[in-house]
């Protein structure tokens, strides 16, 4: 299934999260133009951060499915790593594990710092 990344922790020896191949990926599509689209993304990231500030990883949660129900918001690595460190901010194992998922199967390849608050909050678990 491709090359894994091996992220280490001084708590944590380590951890393999295996890449996944680009054609194994579901197709993440919109019909909006570019522009209009990155607008909307822009846009979308500053609301999710605010909702993150206002009321904790519920707000942001409902923000997220309110948005992304429109077919104009396809959700990018920098949405799932606001809902990734809300959730390790809140030691919240549960939701840690779903938006992971979601991100995966969402076919987000997500950077260190979602990874990071993964990696954080089981390693607590642990």
């Amino acid at each position: 299934v491709g090359t894994a990344v091996t992220l280490s922790n001084s708590s944590l020896t380590s951890v393999s999260v295996p890449r996944i191949p680009s054609h194994l990926l579901p197709k993440r599509t919109t019909t909006q133009p570019l522009g209009q689209r990155i607008a909307n993304e822009f846009q979308f990231n500053w609301r999710l951060k605010e909702c993150v500030e206002e009321g904790g990883l519920q707000a942001a949660e409902r923000c997220f499915e309110d948005w992304t129900s429109s077919k104009y918001v396809v959700p990018t690595e920098i949405d799932f790593g606001i809902l990734l460190d809300a959730a390790s901010k809140e030691k919240n194992v549960d939701a840690v594990k779903f938006w992971f998922r979601s991100a995966l199967e969402d076919g987000v390849q997500l950077d260190a710092r979602a990874l990071h608050a993964v990696v954080s909050v089981m390693a607590e678990v642990e």
